[in-house]
C-alpha cells in the first residue's frame, strides 16, 4: 500500500524532528525559557478570550455590532442628513 508507506515516512520525519527539537530544548536553557514564556502567554491570551467573550453584558451598547442591514442603511441615511 503506497499510502501506508507514505504515512510511515511522514511519521518518521515528524518523529525525528520532534526528537531533535526536544534535544535542542534540553541543551539550550534560554530557548527553553522562551518556549515556556510563549506557552504561558498563549494560555493567558486564550483564557482572556474565553472569559471576555462568554461574559454577558445586558445593558451594553452593541450598536456597532448590529447585524441587521436595514439598521445599517438607516444609520448611513442619518449620518448623510447631518
Amino acid at each position: 500500500h503506497p499510502f501506508m508507506e507514505q504515512l510511515a515516512v511522514t511519521l518518521d520525519a515528524l518523529d525525528k524532528w520532534m526528537v531533535e527539537t526536544g534535544a535542542f530544548l534540553r541543551h539550550e536553557p534560554l530557548a527553553r525559557l522562551g518556549f515556556m514564556l510563549y506557552l504561558i502567554i498563549l494560555h493567558l491570551w486564550s483564557f482572556a478570550l474565553v472569559v471576555f467573550h462568554i461574559t454577558e453584558q445586558p445593558h451594553a451598547d452593541f450598536g456597532s455590532l448590529d447585524n441587521n442591514p436595514r439598521h445599517w442603511r438607516a444609520a448611513v441615511a442619518a449620518v448623510q442628513k447631518q
